[in-house]
């Protein structure tokens, strides 16, 4: 993943006045952030799907990359990068419709660790405007990828999970 997610949330909460100049000023710059870099980065590896995240939430396009396969999806909930107050907002109450709306379209594949509020499911659905990269590497790659792209200046960019054998065209939030 190479940007944060929770701008949906954010640029909603821009709406109701609750953010600071500088929270204004961060959402502004990670919406304004091209993947262009990313995605020269990724060229130097063996890359078997990427998609952007945007409407659909991380969950809803990282879904769109297994559904119909035999591989399914974990997801390191900690390892996600959110916008600071992206959490804190949602439990405000501060979420866009489409993003309860992707988390409601993804309730059949997606199983959320137990003790995960639904205001941080919201947030992993969050639908997004000109979101990050979700890029899928061998296991052996996904260092040196992460290493190259912190190089190339993506430094939100994390490794947050693993295709799986285990539970096909379905999501598991650990």
């Amino acid at each position: 993943m190479t940007k944060p997610i929770g701008v949906g949330i954010y640029t909603t909460a821009i709406k109701r006045d609750l953010l600071s100049p500088e929270e204004i000023q961060e959402v502004t710059s990670v919406m304004a952030a091209l993947n262009r870099t990313a995605a020269e980065a990724m060229r130097e590896f063996d890359v078997h799907a990427c998609t952007d995240v945007t409407g659909f939430g991380l969950l809803g396009h990282a879904y769109e990359m297994i559904k119909d396969t035999s591989v399914g999806l974990e997801i390191d909930y900690e390892k996600v990068p959110v916008l600071e107050r992206a959490r804190h907002l949602s439990q405000q109450g501060v979420v866009p419709g489409g993003t309860k709306a992707n988390h409601q379209w993804l309730q059949h594949v997606v199983q959320y660790r137990t003790g995960l509020i639904k205001e941080d499911q919201w947030v992993l659905c969050d639908a997004v405007t000109s979101g990050g990269l979700l890029i899928a590497v061998p296991s052996a790659q996904a260092e040196g990828l992460l290493q190259r792209l912190h190089e190339q200046g993506v430094s939100a960019a994390a490794q947050i999970g693993r295709f799986v054998a285990a539970h096909p065209g379905h999501i598991r939030v650990i």
